[in-house]
């Protein structure tokens, strides 16, 4: 079976990894890579080169929609995987594949299809996501799901956490999907179009911290946009700082203290006032830039 893939960040380098022990096994024959050399675009960039390269897989690198054709052309591909692009697959190319093209999306589709979902579940709070696998069709995040499973949340989970445990369940489903391929027991499930929600592309307004907001909701913010994203940002006498790490403040606050008012500051630390009676300690921050008594 000829697999093609497509893909440039660290959940493509999980997934083209366990495909290549497929193909290291005989069980399918990777024919083409579809990657980039470099990306200041993703945040998450992993570089496949060096993979391809050592197991010998011919490697194009985009530029344009011209170079699907250029790498998948008369290669009679059976399966392509799309996993970790930020580009739509032309339908002439999803149409040239025999057997399944198959795109990849870390939520729980049919709910919250589009942009930057593990950043949105962080931030909204949600207590669980899950790692999609589907037929990819024009519109996007849509098709029939091939395989899905649940990723628990947990409230101590920052990007990097959440990042990571969508690392460990990929090549896992990798292997049931090349598997069922194989051996012709897949059974994709259609998305439900009225259970599906989507999720706008996340813009640098939606980082800037507003401390008229509840602590709780500052803090999934902050962890949402942590490594390996920007991070959170606040702004302080014109000056932008940014926030990668918080801790909740246990004891209630004054209530008539107003939101963003610093309340102390350690070597490390800054203590603020958000809505409420709720506070929060800012973690990797220089307390000594900040005054007990002024506002953020």
């Amino acid at each position: 079976m000829k697999v093609a893939f497509i893909g440039c960040v660290e959940t493509s380098h999980a997934a083209f990894t366990q495909l290549l022990s497929h193909h290291v096994e005989g069980e399918i024959e990777l024919v083409a890579l579809i990657t980039k050399s470099q990306s200041v675009f993703n945040s998450d960039y992993a570089s496949l080169v060096e993979l391809a390269q050592e197991f010998g897989i011919e490697t194009t690198f985009f530029v344009n929609d011209i170079d699907y054709d250029k790498a998948l052309s008369n290669k009679h591909i059976d399966m392509l995987f799309c996993i970790g692009w930020s580009h739509i697959i032309p339908n002439r190319i999803l149409h040239q594949v025999k057997k399944a093209a198959i795109g990849f999306h870390p939520a729980k589709l049919p709910s919250n299809r589009g942009r930057h979902p593990l950043i949105w579940a962080l931030a909204l709070g949600l207590s669980e996501t899950a790692s999609s696998f589907f037929l990819m069709e024009e519109k996007v995040d849509s098709g029939a799901l091939v395989d899905q499973e649940i990723i628990n949340i947990s409230d101590t989970d920052y990007a990097r956490d959440l990042y990571n445990k969508v690392l460990l369940t990929i090549p896992r489903q990798i292997s049931k999907i090349v598997t069922g391929y194989c051996d012709n027991s897949i059974e994709s499930q259609p998305q439900i179009a009225a259970s599906s929600s989507y999720w706008r592309k996340r813009s640098a307004i939606d980082g800037a911290i507003d401390w008229r907001m509840q602590a709780k909701d500052i803090y999934n913010l902050i962890r949402a946009l942590s490594s390996p994203y920007p991070g959170a940002t606040f702004l302080k006498s014109g000056e932008i700082y940014t926030v990668t790490r918080a801790t909740h403040h246990t004891e209630m606050v004054a209530l008539n203290l107003e939101p963003g008012k610093i309340l102390n500051t350690t070597r490390t630390q800054v203590h603020v006032k958000c809505s409420g009676t709720s506070s929060l300690w800012l973690e990797n921050i220089d307390g000594s830039q900040f005054t007990v008594g002024e506002y953020l």
